[in-house]
C-alpha cells in the first residue's frame, strides 16, 4: 500500500535547490560582468572550485550536496564570463 511516510523528498528538495542555484547563477554572471568585466573569470572559477572542494568535508550528505551544487553553479558561471 502507498504511504506518504515512505517517500524520500531529499532528491526533490535538492533538485529544486539546484534549479534555484542555476537560476541565480544567470543573474549574478550578468551583474558581475556588467560591473567588473569578464576579466575576473579565473578568480570566479577558483572560488567555485574551492566551494566544490569544501563539499568533500561536509558532515552530512545534504550539506555536501548543496555545496557541490552551489560550487558547480559558480564554476559554470565562470565558464560563461570569458565569452
Amino acid at each position: 500500500m502507498f504511504s506518504i511516510s515512505t517517500l524520500n523528498f531529499s532528491g526533490l528538495g535538492l533538485g529544486l535547490l539546484m534549479l534555484l542555484a542555476i537560476g541565480f547563477g544567470f543573474f549574478w554572471v550578468i551583474r558581475l560582468e556588467y560591473h567588473l568585466g569578464a576579466r575576473i573569470w579565473k578568480a570566479v572559477l577558483g572560488i567555485g572550485l574551492l566551494i566544490c572542494l569544501l563539499s568533500l568535508w561536509m558532515p552530512t550528505f545534504g550539506s555536501s550536496a548543496l555545496l557541490g551544487i552551489l560550487g558547480g553553479s559558480v564554476v559554470w558561471g565562470a565558464s560563461e564570463l570569458p565569452g
